[in-house]
């Protein structure tokens, strides 16, 4: 499904949110909004993380429900991890907590504090059309074409923010720093399969490990690395089974008692399995 924006918003402001909506797609602007584009009988969870890691920006309804919204400072947390812009929307004169403050301390507030709302959201689409360089909107009854999934914006009610579906699904957003740790974490990796695969070319007894050494170094990389934020489950199934056979070999060489290679490749087996468990946490 492709479009522009995310709408992060509390079941409790779902007026303005749907307000939002119409507003910045009346402007061109394509919006994902919960519970609208979730397909029936999807999981909750994974459709917000597939959403948020799609998004080119996060426009958050806040207000007093949004500021102590768990889920909705996740939501954050996750979009501003991938480097997403956060324009929050202010529509109570509340203070955000420390933890929201600490997102989205640098960013932008639009205040949405006085009547009429719509000269406010009309402000917002101009600014996300200039951010993301969106072509203007179809003329006035030319049919938009329809997304898989989408409904009417005022069909589905929305039981809370999902919470309780977000937590069953075991996702975690992976922060910032646990993100640039499997980043890391999987270079290393990457690293060692390299100068293991130039070592392999200059020692000829070592020769035949080429092909397994220099496999490990582009999986981690191409399938591992290029795939942290994108497809998880692809990163996460690569992850463990790099971590495996660089386990393997460590195991193989220990036998050997060939000391150096057990530990340059317990060091790979131990990276590329703590990748894998971190992945194991998100969606």
């Amino acid at each position: 499904m492709q479009f522009d924006v995310f709408i992060s918003y509390s079941s409790r402001d779902k007026a303005a949110a749907d307000a939002a909506c119409a507003a910045l797609e009346n402007a061109g602007i394509r919006c994902w909004i919960a519970p609208r584009d979730i397909l029936p009988g999807a999981d909750w969870g994974a459709a917000i993380m597939e959403a948020l890691d799609s998004c080119r920006a996060l426009v958050l309804i806040f207000s007093s429900h949004a500021n102590s919204s768990p889920q909705i400072r996740r939501e954050v947390e996750h979009v501003v991890g991938r480097g997403t812009p956060v324009i929050p929307v202010r529509i109570e004169d509340s203070m955000p907590t420390k933890a929201m403050a600490y997102f989205m301390g640098s960013v932008h507030w639009l205040d949405a504090l006085t009547s009429p709302l719509e000269q406010h959201l009309r402000r917002l689409a101009d600014s996300l059309k200039s951010l993301l360089a969106v072509d203007a909107p179809s003329p006035i009854g030319v049919a938009q074409p329809e997304r898989r999934g989408a409904v009417a914006t005022t069909a589905v009610p929305m039981a809370g923010v999902a919470p309780a579906a977000n937590a069953a699904s075991g996702a975690v957003p992976a922060s910032p720093k646990r993100l640039l740790a499997m980043k890391v974490a999987v270079l290393v990796s990457t690293a060692i399969g390299i100068l293991l695969s130039i070592g392999t070319i200059v020692a000829p007894p070592m020769i035949t490990w080429l092909p397994a050494v220099a496999a490990l170094a582009f999986i981690s990389y191409w399938f591992v690395y290029r795939n942290l934020t994108v497809q998880t489950q692809i990163a996460k199934i690569s992850a463990l089974a790099c971590g495996l056979v660089w386990a393997y070999f460590a195991i193989w060489n220990a036998s050997a008692k060939i000391i150096s290679l057990v530990a340059i490749e317990g060091i790979c087996a131990g990276c590329m399995l703590y990748v894998a468990a971190e992945l194991s946490r998100v969606k």
